[in-house]
C-alpha cells in the first residue's frame, strides 16, 4: 500500500555504522599535523632571528686591524705645494719634526722615517694597507704651502680601523710661526690618542733645533742630504752655514750628529772631518 513504508528504509539522520570511530581517530591525526606545523613555523623563526642577531663574520683583513695597537701612529710625508721648489724642505722639516718629537713619547708607538718615507706625498695611499704594514692604528697626512713670509699647513689624522677622520686642522700664519705650528700638531695628537706623557718627555718635546728660519732651512737640507748620500762638499757647506747661523741657540753640532752624521759607515773619517765645519772660534 502506497501509505506504508518499507521496514528497510533508513531514517534521514541515522549514523553509519563505525562513522563515530571514524571521527575520533581523525581528530588526534589532525592535532598531531597542526601541532608539528606550529613548530616547524617557530623553529624556523627562531633560526631566521638567530641570523639576524648574530653578528657577521668579520674578514681577515678586519681582524687584523681590530688587533693594532690603540695608541699608534705614523706620521706620512707631507706634500709640498710650494711654486719655489728650493723650499720644499719645509714640508720635510714639518713632518720630521712631528714625527720626532712623537717619539720621544714611551706609550705611543711610532714609524721610523725610514718606514714611512716610502709611501711618498701625491702617490695614490690606501690608508688601511698601510696601517696593517706598518702596524698602527693612526695615519698622519698633510700638505704644506710657503708663499713669501706666509706657510699654510693642513692636517689630517685618520683612524685607519674605520677610515673615519680623528681630527683634521688647516693652519694660516706667519712663516716664523711654524714651530708653533708643529707643537699644536703635536699635542692635538697627544690627546687624540690618550696618550701619558711624563714632565721629562714634555721638556724634550717643546725642544726646537733653533729658533732662527734660516739656519733651520740649512739644518733640514743638511738632514736630508746626509740621509740620502754620501759626505760631500755640498753637506759641508749646508751644515757649516747652519752652524754660523745659530750655533749657540741650536748646537746644531749636537742634532746634527743625532742625525746619523757621525754613526753612518765611516763615522771615524767623519768624526775627523766634524770639527772643521764649525767656525775657527767654536773648533775644540
Amino acid at each position: 500500500m502506497p501509505g506504508k513504508l518499507s521496514s528497510k528504509t533508513r531514517e534521514p539522520n541515522a549514523v553509519l555504522p563505525g562513522s563515530y570511530t571514524s571521527n575520533r581517530r581523525g581528530k588526534p591525526v589532525l592535532a598531531a599535523a597542526l601541532l608539528s606545523s606550529l613548530a616547524l613555523a617557530m623553529g624556523f623563526g627562531i633560526w631566521s632571528l638567530s641570523r639576524q642577531l648574530a653578528p657577521e663574520s668579520a674578514s681577515p683583513e678586519a681582524t687584523a686591524l681590530a688587533v693594532l695597537p690603540e695608541k699608534s701612529i705614523a706620521v706620512l710625508p707631507l706634500g709640498n705645494l710650494t711654486e719655489d721648489k728650493g723650499n720644499a724642505f719645509l714640508a720635510d722639516g714639518v713632518q720630521d719634526d712631528i714625527r720626532t718629537a712623537l717619539a720621544k713619547v714611551a706609550d705611543l708607538k711610532v714609524i721610523n722615517r725610514t718606514s714611512v718615507n716610502t709611501y711618498a706625498a701625491g702617490t695614490r695611499r690606501n690608508l688601511r694597507e698601510i696601517a696593517q704594514t706598518l702596524g698602527v692604528a693612526f695615519i698622519l697626512e698633510g700638505s704644506v704651502r710657503q708663499s713669501g713670509e706666509k706657510v699654510r699647513i693642513s692636517v689630517q689624522l685618520t683612524d685607519a680601523r674605520s677610515g673615519a677622520p680623528a681630527w683634521e686642522e688647516s693652519y694660516e700664519r706667519d712663516l716664523a710661526d711654524v714651530f708653533a705650528i708643529q707643537s699644536d700638531v703635536v699635542q692635538q695628537i697627544l690627546s687624540r690618542l690618550q696618550a701619558t706623557v711624563s714632565p721629562k718627555e714634555k721638556t724634550a718635546i717643546d725642544e726646537r733645533p733653533t729658533k732662527d728660519l734660516i739656519a733651520y732651512g740649512l739644518y733640514v737640507r743638511a738632514k736630508a742630504l746626509v740621509a740620502t748620500i754620501s759626505l760631500n762638499a755640498q753637506i759641508n757647506e749646508k751644515l757649516r752655514e747652519a752652524v754660523s747661523y745659530d750655533f749657540a741657540q741650536c748646537s746644531n753640532q749636537r742634532k746634527i750628529a743625532r742625525s746619523r752624521f757621525l754613526t753612518r759607515p765611516g763615522h771615524r773619517a767623519r768624526s775627523r772631518l766634524f770639527p772643521r765645519l764649525l767656525p775657527a772660534s767654536r773648533r775644540p
